[in-house]
């Protein structure tokens, strides 16, 4: 601890820089450019163990509950509901989900910070909060994405085998 602060005075300073921290990654991530997370990346990957743990959590029944960071920051993506099933706006979604599982994870790491001012205890607290406050958006991010990857999967295999598709682009090689 390099700072000695009153009670008061280090809890409005932990406030204040959660919110700067939660506010400024927020804002940083929101300038991801789009081929950053279109590169195909090892830890955007599902991992084996996911699903089962997904399920064990019982994300579907409280992810829905989680607030959608796109009430703070107008100009991003919400994230609430799937308003569509096109190609583009589901390629558009699998990349903002992206986008906040990187926003959530750098959200984590200045948690190490709040040991400058705080006493260990405290600091370790200020730990679990960053993790606690972080660790469900993340996994809420990952698992809807993997199901946007199978919704897309599925629509994509949808279009190639529809018979109606074929007759469609014989057809309009005869106008």
């Amino acid at each position: 601890m390099l700072f000695q602060l009153s009670a008061l005075e280090g809890t409005l300073i932990n406030i204040v820089a959660w919110l700067i921290i939660h506010l400024g990654v927020a804002y940083i991530c929101n300038m991801i450019p789009s081929w950053w997370l279109k590169e195909e990346r090892e830890w955007f990957e599902e991992k084996s163990w996911e699903n089962v743990f997904y399920k064990r959590i019982m994300i579907k029944r409280w992810k829905d509950l989680a607030p959608d960071g796109s009430a703070i920051f107008t100009e991003s993506f919400p994230k609430r509901n799937l308003s569509s099933k096109s190609f583009f706006y589901l390629h558009q979604f699998i990349l903002e989900t992206k986008r906040g599982e990187v926003a959530h994870i750098l959200s984590i790491f200045p948690a190490i910070l709040f040991f400058l001012w705080n006493p260990p205890t405290v600091g370790m607290i200020m730990v679990m909060y960053g993790l606690l406050a972080n660790l469900p958006f993340l996994f809420i991010q990952r698992f809807n994405r993997f199901r946007l990857l199978r919704i897309l999967g599925k629509a994509k295999k949808m279009t190639i085998q529809s018979p109606s598709s074929q007759y469609s682009s014989s057809s309009s090689k005869e106008c």
